[in-house]
Order: C-alpha cells, then structure tokens, then sequence
C-alpha cells in the first residue's frame, strides 16, 4: 500500500471530512476522493461508509489508519533529524491554551526560552474549549494545552502522545462576607442548600460538581454556568453563589476559600501533540520548558503555604 495515501487515511480519521482533510493537505477534495478510492483498491476492502450525510471509517479504514500514525511518526521523526543538524532548535511553536493554563504557564515557559533558546518562540492562542474538544484541536497545533479531573485517558489514542504538566487543587470559593468565609474547611452537607456558579456541562470541573452531589444526595441548585474563572470569582465575591475555584489562580484578595472536608478534588493539565510532532526538537524543547514551569507553579505554591 502506498504510505502516502496511508497518511491521507489517518488525517481523515481525525478531521471526519473530505474538505477538512483537502485542505489541510493543500489538495483537492476531487485529488484526496481519488486517493481514498485507490487506497481502498490496494486494501481490497471498503475503509469508509456512508453515514448520514458524510463518510464514516469501517473497521478496516480505522485499523489502517492507526498503523498509518507509525509512518507520520517515522517520516517527522527523519525530518526532527534533518532540520535539528542543519537549524538547530529555532522556530515558532504553536500552542492552543485555556485560559487559566496559559496564566500558570505561559510566563515561565517563555522566560526559560528566553533566557536558553532565544531562536524558538512561542505562538499562543487562547481557546476556551469543553474536555471533549481538546482532542479535535490536536491537529491543528503543534500542542494543545487541556485539563480533566479523569486523567490522560480521556484523549487515549494512538495519534496523541501526552504530557502531565500540572495537578492542581480545587477549592470552594465564597465571598468574604459569607457566614463560611472564616472556615478552612468545609462538609458537602454544608453546601446542600447553596447557590452555585457553575461551569459549563462538560467542563472538567462539572465531575467534582457531580460528586459533590452525590454526597449531598441532591442536585446543586446552580444560578448561572460560565465557563470563565475569572467572572465565575467576580459572582461569587459579589454574593451571587458559591462555586470551585482553581488554588494556584484564584483571586485571593476577593474571594475566600475553604477545602472539602470528604475528598480533595484536583484537576489536571496536559500537553496535548499529535505523535510525530513530538520528534520536533522545538516542539520538544518547549514541552521541556511546560513541564519545567509546571514544577516551579507547584514549588511556588508549596513555598508559599510554608511560610
């Protein structure tokens, strides 16, 4: 089979569309139709069906196109080799953020390439993106930042590698004049009867807001979902509701917060890249610099509680 038409296959896979796929591959969909076709020829076997108005992969077309990640690993991983002797470590990296991870993050990262590699340069967007969408962001980026309360299992897939960056706390947040607001911890009994500020369904913290209920053994009363941290804090240090607040972003000065008494939850950031980017030297020289930024995040905090 030719491993030309293989990596077509695999970037169809991921974008779920003739046009997608052209244009990312500076084609046709007429030339990337014709390719698919071929492919299938080679196969023997049809690799994509009809599925309500677009094409979905058979269980073959899946299978090959998983193999076909091993030949974009192999062919980036032979260009990693060929740009790193003749550039060196230079360039621009692409890097999808959330909000909050690029507060956490992004300074230190790009001090440390600064201060070591002065040719590579980081390109940030900030994208406010539910869980399930991170993954469909992948292709476009060299490396998309996201965070879960579930772990790296949430993006499994053979055409994703991922990098632990940072686990971080969630506390409840209340205003300062709350009846609450001078405890350091509190029991999800004593929030049954609340108002919440809430995120968006499918955000990470929307799991520790279903465990919390089932403490409760009653549903939140949530008066408003946003999916911004930083008007989330704004309602609650006004009296709107209460909420969970991350504990190395939260605004301390205007709101209070206090721990679960019953369990502890965390979230989670990931570097998110596709697999082949991965034997980028700059790409990974800038996964270096998140992960390092990410113990300095946690080093600070700990000093910080320390003292």
């Amino acid at each position: 089979m030719d491993p030309r038409r293989l990596v077509l296959l695999s970037e169809f896979a991921e974008r779920r569309s003739i046009t997608a796929t052209a244009t990312v591959l500076h084609l046709t969909p007429s030339a990337v139709s014709q390719q698919l076709k071929a492919l299938e020829k080679e196969a023997g076997a049809p690799l994509m069906e009809p599925r309500g108005r677009g094409l979905e992969l058979t269980a073959l077309g899946t299978a090959l196109a998983d193999t076909a990640v091993e030949i974009r690993t192999a062919l980036a991983r032979a260009r990693a080799v060929a740009d790193e002797h003749v550039l060196g470590v230079a360039g621009t990296v692409r890097v999808a953020m959330f909000p909050s991870s690029a507060e956490l993050l992004l300074p230190g990262a790009m001090s440390m390439l600064r201060e070591r590699t002065p040719s590579l340069l980081i390109d940030p967007v900030i994208l406010d993106a539910q869980e399930s969408e991170f993954a469909r962001l992948v292709p476009d980026f060299d490396i998309v930042l996201a965070h879960n309360v579930s772990g790296a299992g949430a993006w499994m897939s053979p055409s994703i590698s991922t990098q632990l960056l940072l686990t971080e706390p969630l506390d409840v947040a209340v205003a300062p004049d709350h009846p609450l607001a001078e405890r350091d911890e509190v029991s999800a009994a004593e929030l049954a009867d609340e108002s919440w500020i809430s995120v968006p369904h499918d955000f990470p913290f929307e799991h520790a807001f279903t465990r919390l209920e089932r403490l409760m053994e009653q549903p939140l009363t949530v008066v408003a979902r946003l999916p911004d941290l930083r008007t989330i804090e704004a309602l609650i240090a006004t009296g709107h509701g209460i909420g969970l607040v991350s504990r190395f972003t939260v605004a301390a000065d205007k709101v209070r917060t206090l721990r679960l008494a019953e369990f502890q939850p965390t979230r989670q950031i990931y570097a998110l890249t596709r697999a082949e980017h991965a034997s980028s030297p700059a790409v990974r020289r800038v996964l270096d610099v998140l992960v390092e930024a990410g113990w300095e995040v946690e080093r600070a905090v700990a000093d910080g509680a320390a003292q």
